[in-house]
């Protein structure tokens, strides 16, 4: 006679209460990795980059009372690595930490430095098939801004029909918000620039970057007779490349067909 260790149901709920367990485990990690302490205070991971509007105290603690252990000068740029509670951030740099600071005295600022260049492919019903490619092309000064605007070039090669055409398009982003909000949220600018003067003026193509949100919405065209939409009016970007691309190609979905007869005749 041979006798058992376990029944088979019994062994299924041991089976069942491991992967439960398991996934409570990861549950927990994933609940985790989002907070971490920083100078002893547990603060929520943000990573962002700030531009000092004022000059400002550092404090030990998230706290106006607290101990100041520094100060930050108007117009300097500092790197957050956290939140606290009171609308603080921990801030950081050269790579160490070195206290908090109360964020509204803050501005919130992007890096657009691309490391290397962004290819890609579009189509679209009654659109030419088209390869881009976006370069950094270094970064300018926002006149009567605290930040700078980074600049880009487009390269663009198409082909409709049997016709091959390739041109060039401006593009530049705000690293600061928009109209000087709290609010994340930067401005995107594709431009056809029509140097022989057959367009009268430049067309530009809006889009904005909400960086906390993750998404790119369309925003419209400046020049009504050649402004259309998109097929999809927003849609998610999570990272600085992605939006470029979603700005490109939101950009290229936008177009009419008058303007793209001018930019295929170029």
């Amino acid at each position: 006679m041979t006798g058992r260790l376990f029944s088979p149901d019994w062994g299924r709920e041991v089976v069942i209460a491991i992967v439960t367990l398991a996934a409570m485990n990861t549950s927990v990690c994933a609940q985790d990795a989002s907070k971490f302490k920083y100078m002893g205070v547990e603060v929520e991971r943000h990573v962002q980059d700030y531009i000092v509007t004022t000059d400002v105290n550092i404090r030990s603690h998230p706290r106006t009372k607290s101990k100041k252990i520094g100060s930050l000068k108007k117009h300097q740029r500092i790197k957050a690595v956290g939140k606290a509670p009171g609308a603080w951030v921990a801030v950081q740099k050269d790579g160490k930490d070195i206290g908090f600071v109360y964020e509204p005295v803050l501005i919130g600022v992007l890096d657009g430095t691309l490391d290397e260049p962004i290819k890609g492919a579009v189509s679209k019903a009654g659109h030419p098939e088209c390869q881009y490619m976006i370069t950094f092309e270094g970064k300018s000064e926002a006149q009567g801004q605290l930040f700078e605007i980074a600049d880009y070039e487009v390269q663009w090669r198409c082909q409709h029909e049997d016709k091959v055409s390739e041109f060039v398009t401006p593009m530049f982003m705000t690293e600061g918000p928009y109209k000087k909000s709290k609010n994340p949220v930067y401005q995107i600018t594709v431009d056809i620039v029509d140097r022989d003067g057959d367009l009268d003026e430049v067309v530009s193509t809006t889009v904005f970057y909400d960086y906390d949100d993750g998404t790119i919405s369309f925003d419209g065209m400046s020049v009504k007779r050649f402004a259309g939409k998109p097929d999809v009016l927003e849609v998610f970007a999570r990272s600085l490349p992605a939006a470029l691309r979603a700005g490109v190609e939101m950009s290229y979905q936008a177009w009419t067909r008058s303007l793209w007869n001018f930019l295929l005749k170029t």
